[in-house]
């Protein structure tokens, strides 16, 4: 099983980094994505990326909406993103493989300094089209702003990571571009979670990909708990069950959708 976006250098889970990466080896899960976060979580992601044993673990480089918000030095988050692009493209590290939950977010009211967001959106975009590589979008309470940028970029290729919008948000995207992926969480299998259900049943199975954003959004079996990588079962039983498939067909596709996603990247080769 493949987990499609999971914080293990969140630093609850890198305490246990290897307590849970040895967690692998009773095949809860084949490979692993993580997101860069934010500079506080830069030790961290580089610790398990040299890992001898972690080969099939990927990583992504951004700056998260949120972090763009609360830190309000635009010299700063310049002179990291410029940092990142250098540290890509001068040692090709094979396990970098996207540009990683940039986006906008407008939920927390002393989080809409939409402007500042916007404008590091659209550098992140135009990083990601320089570089070729896919862009992993985190889109809260932001469609209309989110979309009003990235009609500028529907050359790449789109995933929407935690799918947070309803049918009508995710008909307009599917309008637009072919070339896109929604994130599925442990959120689906929350009772009260009817409408992603509903719209887990327009979503084609070639956009179709499925994450933990651990350490948050545990499965309901685990709910109030933290979230961590093993848990990506529960969520493959449940979406296999929504879908009238097998689990075995589901892993499948997920697998030939981690392709699709980033075929344009060396980051797969021998995992």
């Amino acid at each position: 099983m493949i987990d499609f976006h999971c914080h293990l250098n969140h630093p609850s889970l890198f305490l246990r980094r290897e307590f849970l990466m040895d967690e692998r080896k009773k095949n809860w899960w084949s490979h692993l994505m993580i997101p860069w976060v934010n500079p506080n979580y830069n030790a961290n992601t580089l610790a398990i990326l040299n890992h001898p044993h972690a080969t099939w673990i990927r990583a992504a480089l951004w700056l998260h909406p949120v972090w763009i918000a609360e830190n309000h030095d635009d010299d700063l988050c310049t002179v990291l993103l410029t940092n990142y692009v250098n540290y890509y493209t001068s040692t090709k590290n094979s396990r970098l493989c996207a540009r990683w939950e940039c986006g906008i977010d407008l939920y927390h009211p002393h989080h809409s300094t939409l402007t500042r967001q916007q404008k590091f959106f659209r550098l992140q975009c135009h990083i990601a089209r320089n570089l070729n590589l896919p862009l992993i979008i985190h889109s809260r309470s932001a469609f209309e702003e989110t979309r009003e940028i990235l009609k500028d970029f529907l050359d790449l290729k789109l995933y929407f990571h935690c799918r947070s919008y309803g049918i009508k948000e995710l008909e307009t995207i599917l309008q637009q571009t072919d070339s896109i992926w929604f994130g599925i969480t442990g959120l689906i299998t929350y009772p009260k979670a009817q409408e992603l259900r509903d719209c887990l049943k327009h979503i084609p199975d070639n956009a179709l990909v499925l994450e933990t954003d651990a350490p948050y959004l545990a499965p309901q079996p685990i709910r109030g708990k933290e979230n961590t990588p093993q848990a990506i079962v529960y969520t493959y039983d449940y979406v296999a069950r929504e879908r009238g498939m097998t689990k075995k067909e589901l892993i499948s596709l997920q697998k030939i959708n981690r392709n699709a996603l980033y075929a344009t990247t060396p980051s797969w080769r021998g995992v």
